[in-house]
């Protein structure tokens, strides 16, 4: 009657269990005979459970704080992102369409310098070539105009500029020979 609820597990003879390498063997638990120490030891093992308990809410409530902000990062990430696709999409628009596809996947502040510089560009060539400071070129002998209205027609309309200076040329070398 000893064995009463406990079942003892026969091994085969022929089979050997042989210890694991590598794994030193530990050291098999006192058999504790009083109850008094059977109380004690339940006692600290409730005690130990406790703190491991209070530990696993302290963990859930970090694990909490943590996800909030994970929520709310992606959250700010899809709006980041939505918000990147609609100036992208704004800026891209203001290409010709046969550069858009070329474009679409530069930086922002790249694209935005790009469309910026296109944009001053073509404010340029819509100036009337023929002006500058409100006077018609026509007028203006190339030999007259001031060193001021030379570098702005050269930074306006270099073209123009081009063009006027080889008549100046022409005109000073022909009369001279």
């Amino acid at each position: 009657m000893e064995n009463e609820g406990t079942e003892v597990q026969k091994v085969a003879p022929e089979v050997q269990i042989e210890p694991q390498k590598g794994v030193e063997k530990q050291a098999e638990p006192e058999i504790m005979t009083s109850g008094d120490e059977i109380k004690a030891y339940i006692r600290s093992l409730r005690r130990e459970n406790k703190a491991y308990r209070e530990k696993l809410r302290e963990v859930e409530q970090e694990f909490e704080k943590v996800k909030s902000f994970a929520t709310k990062y992606k959250e700010l990430e899809e709006r980041y992102k939505n918000l990147e696709n609609s100036v992208r999409e704004s800026l891209l628009a203001k290409l010709p369409e046969g550069k858009r596809e070329k474009y679409k996947d530069w930086e922002i502040e790249k694209l935005q310098t790009l469309v910026t510089d296109l944009e001053e560009l073509e404010k340029t060539r819509l100036q009337s070539p023929g002006q500058i400071s409100g006077r018609p070129l026509q007028n203006l002998d190339f030999e007259k105009m001031t060193q001021e209205e030379l570098a702005e027609l050269r930074k306006t309309s270099p073209e123009v500029y081009y063009q006027k200076l080889q008549e100046y040329m022409q005109k000073k070398y022909v009369l001279q020979k």
